[in-house]
C-alpha cells in the first residue's frame, strides 16, 4: 500500500508534464488501485484476525512482524495525500464537506500513528514479559518502523493545510502545528535509531539474506521528514503573521518568510542525509548479494516506499529551488521508482500459478455483482445525490474496476500460463458460458463511469467518446443437464443494449446521428437478447417438469431468471460455498434497480419502498458473499474449477492444499498468511 501509494504520488508530482491528461490517468489509476487494496488488504487482515485470533498474540510477540503494523497508517496517509492533493485541489471534488471528511479521517490516522509509536516501542521495551528477542545482532532499520508513521503523518497534515486554509486559516494553523509537534517526535526517535543502526553495522557487519533489503528504509523517515518540513514552512509563509493576538513575534510581516527559510534549510540537509543512505543501502546490498541468495519475498515491496519519498521530495526541492539539477535527478529516480514497482509486482503476481490454473470465467460474475451493487447505491431513492451516496458509489465504483483488472490479468495468466486448459474449459457444457460474464461485467463499469461524467463532470466530453467507443467494441448439451446458466450468453446482448440507452441520452447533446445509431443498436441488441431469453427460459421450464430442479451445485444459477431457489435445494444437501454464489447478486440487483426505477416513472410508492426494501438485501446478500470468498481465497478453496476432473493438471497436489504450502512452477514455497 505504502509503495502504490507513493507511486500515485510521483505521478502527481512529477516535473514533466505532470498537467497532460494521461499523468493525471495514471495519478488515479494508481490511487484507485491503492484504495482498493486498501479496503481488500484491511478486510483480508480483519478476517484473518476473526478467523484465527490466537495469531493475534504470536504476531505481536514476534520481533519483527509486530513493527508492521505501523505499516496500517502510513499506507492511509498516502490515500489521503493523492485525495486532497489531486482530487479537490485539481478538481475541487466534494467541496467543503469533502475537505472535513478527509481531515475527520487524518486525525484518525494521527491517534494509530500515535499508538504506532508509544505502543510498539513500549512492547519493544519490555521484550521480556511479550517474549521478543531483541539485540544489537538481530537489529536491522525495521526498527525504526513504529515512528515513522508520526513523520509520515505529519506531512500529510502539511498537505491538508492549504485546502483547509480555504475555509478556516485557524484549522489550518491547527493542523500544521500539530504536524509540527509530530515530526519532531519522529525525526528525534528515528535519528536515534539510525545511529544505533550505524553502530551496528560497525560491529556486526551489514545484516544477511532478505535483512538487507531494510538498508532503504532510512530514506523514509529523512526524506518524509524533509518533505513535511518543506510543506510546513509553506503553509506557515502563508498563514502567517497573524492579525490578532498580543505575540509581537507572530505578529511580525516577516515571521512567515523566516520560517519558510528555516524549513527549506532544514530540507535540504534531510536530503543531504537521505543521500548518503542510498549510497549505504546500495553498497550493502550488492556486498550480500554477491556473497548470499536473496529469494523474492514480500520484503520486497518494502524498497519502494522509502525510494518514492526520497524522488518526490527531490522534485519537490527543483520546484523550491527552479534547480535544473534537483528536477531532472528527481525524474529519473521517480522513473527508477516505478520501475522497481513494476519488477516487484510482476513476481508478486506470479507467486500463486496454482490459483491460476482454476481461475475460471465464472469469477467475472464478482464484477456484475459489484457494478450492478454500484448502480443501486447511485439509484438508492433516499439520499440519492447526496454526498454519502456519491463516495460509497465512487468506492464501490473503483472496488469493481480494481477487481476487473486484477480478474482479466489473472484469466489472461491462467491461459498464458497454461494454454491448454483453454480448449479444455471451451468443450465443459456450463464453464465456457460464462464467457458472457466478460462483458456484462465491463457493461457495468461503464454505467457507473458515464454517470461520473454527466452528473459530476468528469473529465469531459472526450471521455464520455472513450465510453461509447468501449461499448462498440464443441459442448455435451442435454435437458436433464441444463440449468439457467444457458442464460449467460445472450444476457450479454440485454445488459450492454441498457448501457447504450444511457449513452445515447448523454451523446444526444453533442450528436444525434450517434445518439440515434446507437439508440437503434440497442434497440436491436435488446430484442434479440430478450427474444433468445425467452426461448431459453421456456426450455428451462420444460427441464424443470421433465428432469426436476438442477443438481446442488447448479441450484444457484436460478436466480439467473429470478426462479424458485426454495424448490430446488434438497434438504439432504448443503449448498458448498463456491464462486457460484456471486452469480445470486448480479440478477437480484437489476430485478432492484427496476422497481426503483419503475417507482420514478410511476411516482409509486409502492415500487419504491419494495425497490428500497430490495436493494437492502442486495446489499447484505453483497457483503456477506464478499466476505465469505475472503476467506476462501485465502485457504484456496473458493478455486475450484469443474473443467479440471484430472487432478494431473494442478500445480500442486491436494495434500500441499490441506498442508497450507505448496511449491510453485519455479519452486517457490507457497506458505498460508
Amino acid at each position: 500500500l505504502e509503495g502504490t501509494g507513493a507511486i500515485s504520488m510521483l505521478f502527481h508530482n512529477y516535473p514533466y508534464g505532470n498537467e497532460s491528461q494521461p499523468m493525471k490517468a495514471f495519478t488515479f489509476l494508481f490511487f484507485f488501485l491503492n484504495l482498493a487494496l486498501f479496503v481488500l488488504f484491511t478486510a483480508v487482515s480483519a478476517a484473518r484476525f476473526i478467523l484465527f485470533p490466537k495469531i493475534w498474540s504470536r504476531m505481536l510477540r514476534h520481533p519483527v512482524q509486530s513493527l508492521y503494523l505501523s505499516t496500517f497508517p502510513m499506507g492511509a496517509t498516502t490515500l489521503i495525500n493523492v485525495a486532497i492533493g489531486d482530487i479537490f485541489l485539481t478538481y475541487g471534488f466534494g467541496g467543503k464537506a469533502f475537505v472535513y471528511t478527509i481531515w475527520s479521517l487524518w486525525w484518525l490516522d494521527v491517534a494509530l500513528s500515535f499508538i504506532s509509536c508509544f505502543w510498539l516501542m513500549h512492547i519493544m521495551f519490555v521484550h521480556l514479559k511479550t517474549r521478543q528477542e531483541h539485540s544489537l545482532k538481530t537489529m536491522t532499520t525495521a526498527w525504526i518502523l513504529p515512528v515513522v508513521p508520526l513523520v509520515v503523518g505529519s506531512s500529510t497534515g502539511g498537505v491538508i493545510a492549504p485546502a483547509l486554509q480555504i475555509y478556516s486559516p485557524s484549522h489550518a494553523l491547527l493542523t500544521i502545528v500539530f504536524a509540527v509537534f509530530m515530526v519532531t517526535i519522529g525525526l528525534s526517535l528515528s535519528l536515534m535509531m539510525l545511529t544505533i543502526y550505524i553502530l551496528r553495522l560497525v560491529v556486526y557487519g551489514y545484516p544477511a539474506g532478505i535483512g538487507i533489503l531494510s538498508s532503504f528504509y532510512p530514506l523514509g523517515p529523512s526524506g518524509q521528514a524533509a518533505y513535511s518540513i518543506l510543506l510546513i514552512g509553506q503553509s506557515l509563509q502563508s498563514l502567517l503573521p497573524l492579525n490578532y493576538g498580543d505575540s509581537d513575534f507572530l505578529r511580525w510581516k516577516f515571521v512567515g518568510d523566516t520560517f519558510n527559510v528555516f524549513c527549506i534549510g532544514i530540507s535540504v540537509v534531510l536530503w543531504s542525509f537521505a543521500t548518503m543512505w542510498i549510497v549505504y543501502a546500495v553498497l550493502g546490498i550488492q556486498q550480500v548479494v554477491r556473497h548470499d541468495h536473496v529469494p523474492f519475498k514480500l520484503s520486497f515491496w518494502s524498497m519502494i516506499f522509502p525510494n518514492g519519498v526520497y524522488a518526490n521530495l527531490t522534485i519537490q526541492l527543483s520546484r523550491t529551488f527552479d534547480s535544473p539539477f534537483f528536477r531532472v535527478y528527481g525524474a529519473i529516480y521517480a522513473a527508477g521508482t516505478l520501475l522497481l514497482w513494476i519488477c516487484v509486482a510482476v513476481p508478486t503476481v506470479c507467486l500463486i500459478p496454482g490459483a491460476f490454473s482454476h481461475f475460471t470465467p465464472a469469477w467475472h460474475t464478482v464484477i456484475m455483482g459489484t457494478g450492478a451493487v454500484s448502480a443501486l447505491v447511485h439509484s438508492f431513492p433516499y439520499g440519492s445525490g447526496s454526498l454519502p451516496i456519491k463516495i460509497v458509489t465512487l468506492l464501490v465504483f473503483f472496488l469493481n474496476l480494481f477487481l476487473f483488472v486484477v480478474i482479466c490479468a489473472a484469466t489472461i495468466a491462467r491461459y498464458i500460463l497454461f494454454p491448454e486448459l483453454w480448449p479444455i474449459m471451451l468443450r465443459h457444457p456450463a464453464q465456457s458460458l460464462f464467457i458472457g460474464a466478460f462483458p456484462m461485467g465491463a457493461a457495468t463499469l461503464i454505467n457507473v463511469a458515464l454517470v461520473a461524467n454527466q452528473e459530476w463532470g468528469f473529465a469531459g466530453t472526450g471521455f464520455l467518446y472513450t465510453l461509447w467507443g468501449l461499448w462498440m467494441i464443441k459442448h455435451d448439451h442435454a435437458i436433464p443437464k441444463m440449468s439457467a446458466i444457458w442464460l449467460l450468453p445472450v444476457v450479454t446482448l440485454i445488459v450492454a443494449s441498457s448501457t447504450g440507452g444511457l449513452l445515447s441520452a448523454a451523446i444526444k447533446p453533442h450528436t444525434t446521428t450517434i445518439a440515434l445509431l446507437t439508440t437503434s443498436i440497442s434497440f436491436t441488441m435488446v430484442i434479440i437478447g430478450l427474444s433468445l431469453a425467452m426461448m431459453m427460459i421456456t426450455v428451462y421450464l420444460t427441464r424443470l417438469i421433465t428432469n426436476g430442479p438442477p443438481e446442488v451445485n447448479l441450484i444457484l444459477s436460478a436466480f439467473v431468471v429470478l426462479g424458485p431457489l426454495g424448490q430446488g435445494v434438497r434438504k439432504e444437501k448443503m449448498i458448498p460455498f463456491s464462486i457460484a454464489y456471486w452469480g445470486l447478486v448480479f440478477p437480484n440487483a437489476v430485478y432492484a434497480l427496476l422497481s426503483v426505477q419503475l417507482g420514478k416513472v410511476l411516482n409509486s410508492d409502492f415500487f419504491l419502498v419494495f425497490g428500497t426494501i430490495w436493494s437492502i438485501i442486495v446489499f447484505i446478500l453483497w457483503i456477506v458473499i464478499f466476505f465469505k470468498t475472503i476467506p476462501a481465497v485465502m485457504d484456496r478453496s473458493i478455486f475450484k474449477a469443474p473443467c479440471l476432473a484430472d487432478a494431473t493438471l494442478l500445480p500442486f497436489s491436494e495434500k500441499d492444499m490441506h498442508s497450507g504450502t505448496a511449491q510453485t512452477s519455479t519452486g517457490t514455497s507457497l506458505s498460508p498468511p
